[in-house]
């Protein structure tokens, strides 16, 4: 055998496909999740923020009710974020008023 016919029968073999195919997949969920990591820091980070706003805005004598007008505020923002990010990335997807209108 010649050395070019050894190298062919080895870019031919499935096993180096699969082996390569797999390193793709790995340094593409190795992306995600750093990407996903440093996403959860800026999370943590407006977190803290915006509990230092409602601290102000709501003195430790009112915290408790603080705490829960943040949490159902944060909510809110959350819910539509989600909602506009959805119908941003599937056009497709009719958004749910028109969806009542239409019946």
């Amino acid at each position: 055998m010649t050395p070019q016919r050894i190298i062919n029968k080895i870019k031919d073999n499935k096993s180096l496909k699969t082996i390569q195919d797999t390193q793709k997949e790995t340094r593409k969920t190795m992306v995600t999740l750093v990407v996903s990591s440093f996403g959860l820091v800026m999370a943590l980070a407006w977190n803290d923020a915006i509990q230092s706003f409602f601290n102000i805005v709501f003195p430790k004598s009112g915290g408790l009710v603080g705490k829960f007008i943040y949490a159902i505020l944060i909510t809110v923002v959350v819910v539509n974020f989600s909602s506009q990010l959805k119908t941003f990335f599937d056009p497709t997807e009719e958004p749910a008023k028109q969806k009542k209108s239409q019946q």
